[in-house]
């Protein structure tokens, strides 16, 4: 009875440890939420004081994860998993120059006891209200040509404004939508109906009236579609076929990806696929003669020398090394997705390998990359929503 009840008072310390650790990620999280989804230009606008602030807010998030991840009890191969990826990573940055890699992987082994779908739900309404925040302002002020158009586009012989919200480009405006629906839907996969369907189509059509983000508004389309097809189609989901299916699809299409980069393919081909890319390919084709691949990747001003294609970027910055695992995790995913009956991980790693060809930071970049986030669902073992006991 004495050990009953001493095992009991362990736990109920273990678990009150657990939550008030997971309180301190959480703060975090939304810290990192509100400025990378639009928090960053709004201080960013708002003078050198709100800068500051930002870097402030940047340090104190990474500051309470570095606590979650210190506090945290791991088993010995989540431990050398962790440390491994955190020392690669480490290296990398000596060559590559990227902070995206280190603050990944930090993200990555703060997730541990952490429930995804919980965490997307709660940082959904953070990013919401971060991006509006940054919308409303810069219709106000007209904040950096936020409202207004940072670049005409013509369309019929006519000149047809795009606008930005106050983000850098409408085109990252537009991906910002596509990422609060992609949190949304991750995190409330089991509750979303036909109206929630509508919804985000529909907000995909208005606010591309005003972007004109042809690639935001085709990988919100294809989001929502491939959504609306798992909710019809869910028993097939779950075979073990339909995995492998997807997990070969997404490496076609990587492999044809690379090949039309580094293949030298058919010039007629490939001028046609170009045209209608907007000059993506030929830009990838362009920044890889003048930065090679590596293992450990390449320092380069991504301003100057910018990739439209994801998957070109991550190879040239990030290097062959991080190319190779971060596609690896993707394809388990899609086949952790199958066999554990959550059809969302493979809608995040298919939907996003084909929207980050044509916008690169879908893939790569911290907190904003969904795809970076749900690898956490194949470093830590999962019954439920609860880890497995700690051992």
């Amino acid at each position: 009875m004495i050990k009953t009840l001493r095992n009991d008072i362990c736990k109920t310390v273990q678990r009150d440890r657990q939550e008030k650790l997971k309180t301190v990620a959480y703060i975090g999280y939304y810290l990192l939420f509100f400025i990378f989804y639009g928090g960053k230009y709004l201080l960013d606008a708002m003078g050198k004081e709100a800068v500051i602030l930002e870097y402030i807010l940047l340090l104190l998030a990474y500051v309470c994860l570095g606590i979650k991840i210190l506090m945290t009890e791991y088993t010995q191969k989540e431990a050398a998993c962790g440390l491994g990826l955190l020392v690669l990573a480490a290296v990398s940055f000596i060559f590559n120059k990227n902070e995206y890699l280190v603050t990944n992987v930090i993200l990555l082994l703060s997730l541990k006891d952490i429930d995804l779908e919980e965490m997307f739900r709660q940082c959904f309404w953070v990013g919401l209200f971060s991006m509006l925040m940054t919308m409303l302002w810069s219709i106000e002020t007209e904040l950096g040509g936020g409202y207004r158009s940072s670049r005409g586009w013509l369309e019929a012989d006519t000149i047809r404004m795009r606008y930005s919200f106050g983000f850098s480009t409408p085109n990252t405006c537009h991906m910002y939508l596509w990422r609060l629906e992609m949190l949304y839907i991750f995190g409330n996969y089991s509750k979303i109906r036909l109206p929630h369907i509508a919804v985000m189509m529909a907000l995909n059509v208005v606010l591309y009236q005003f972007t004109v983000s042809r690639t935001g508004f085709l990988g919100t389309m294809l989001l929502v579609f491939y959504l609306g097809f798992i909710k019809i189609a869910e028993p097939l989901t779950e075979k073990r076929s339909y995995g492998i299916i997807l997990a070969a699809v997404y490496i076609i299409f990587g492999a044809l990806v690379c090949y039309l980069v580094f293949g030298k393919p058919n010039a007629d081909l490939f001028w046609k696929l170009d045209g209608i890319l907007s000059k993506r390919l030929s830009l990838a084709v362009e920044r890889a003669e003048w930065i090679p691949p590596s293992f450990f990747g390449n320092h380069y001003v991504s301003d100057y020398n910018y990739i439209d294609c994801g998957w070109v970027s991550m190879l040239l910055q990030w290097g062959g090394l991080w190319f190779v695992l971060y596609n690896a995790a993707m394809i388990a995913l899609i086949l952790k997705g199958t066999r554990d009956k959550k059809p969302q991980l493979a809608m995040v790693v298919l939907i996003s390998g084909i929207y980050g060809f044509g916008e690169s930071s879908v893939m790569e970049k911290g907190v904003a990359s969904i795809s970076v986030l749900v690898i956490a669902e194949l470093l830590y073992r999962r019954t439920g929503k609860q880890v497995d006991k700690i051992v």
